[in-house]
Formats: structure tokens, sequence, C-alpha cells
């Protein structure tokens, strides 16, 4: 039977770093994606804050 080789503790942390880098890119990129991904989203919460408005001042009138 051969035994089980355990990494030691520079491989470990070496693992854990590039495990790191790695879950780091993948959130950069998301972030990314969802900062800049909006795709009109603002345009159209102007559009429905003045909707909104509108008829608040309807009720009101």
């Amino acid at each position: 039977m051969i035994p089980l080789q355990i990494p030691g503790a520079t491989e470990l942390v070496v693992v854990l770093l590039v495990f790191a880098v790695f879950v780091g890119i993948v959130g950069g990129i998301a972030f990314l994606v969802r900062r800049f991904g909006n795709s009109g989203k603002d345009e159209r919460i102007d559009e429905l804050e003045q909707q909104v408005e509108e008829l608040q001042d309807e009720r009101d009138s």
C-alpha cells in the first residue's frame, strides 16, 4: 500500500494563494459586469420616479 502524501505548509500556502487569486479575478469580473452592465436601468428609474410624482400631483389636486 502506498502511503498518502500530505502537502506541507509551503504547498498549502501556494495552493491558498492560487485560490485567492482565482477568486479575486472571478469576483472582480463579476463586480465589473454588475457595475457597468446596468443597461439603461437608471433612465427607467428616472421615468418611474417622474410618473410617481405626476400621480401624486393628480391625487393631491
